[in-house]
């Protein structure tokens, strides 16, 4: 059973649906910690401009990880990283099959711990404040 066909129509229905609300979210989100490197007086202007512009490429690479290329074959794991990166509410995950979440919910325990991406994600973000 390939990808497309462990996506349910429904699901599918559903993910097309939130799509838009959940990229504004994560747009929002990212826009939010650049204004706050903007507003910084830590460090210079000029540095502010590279730690955005670096920054601004790792958050294009995560929205073409969720977002680009939008196909039901990807669904389910767009669905997770989506959920994983916090992106998904409880609400509208809950709009999901039971079957989909069980799969998100496998596919999430296969890679590393969620403390672990979280203990990434947290350096990335402490090493971009720092520059």
């Amino acid at each position: 059973m390939d990808m497309e066909e462990l996506m349910k129509d429904a699901d599918w229905k559903t993910l097309r649906e939130l799509h838009p609300g959940i990229r504004d979210r994560f747009c929002q989100r990212h826009l939010d910690h650049v204004s706050k490197m903007i507003n910084t007086t830590k460090v210079g202007a000029y540095q502010r401009y590279q730690d955005i512009t670096a920054l601004m490429k790792s958050f294009q690479n995560l929205m073409n990880l969720f977002f680009a290329d939008f196909k039901r074959s990807d669904g389910l794991m767009k669905l997770a990283g989506m959920r994983e990166a916090k992106l998904v509410t409880d609400e509208e995950y809950a709009l999901f099959s039971a079957e989909a979440r069980a799969w998100v919910e496998e596919f999430l325990t296969l890679g590393p711990s969620k403390e672990e991406l979280q203990q990434e994600v947290m350096a990335a973000r402490k090493a971009a404040d720092r520059k």
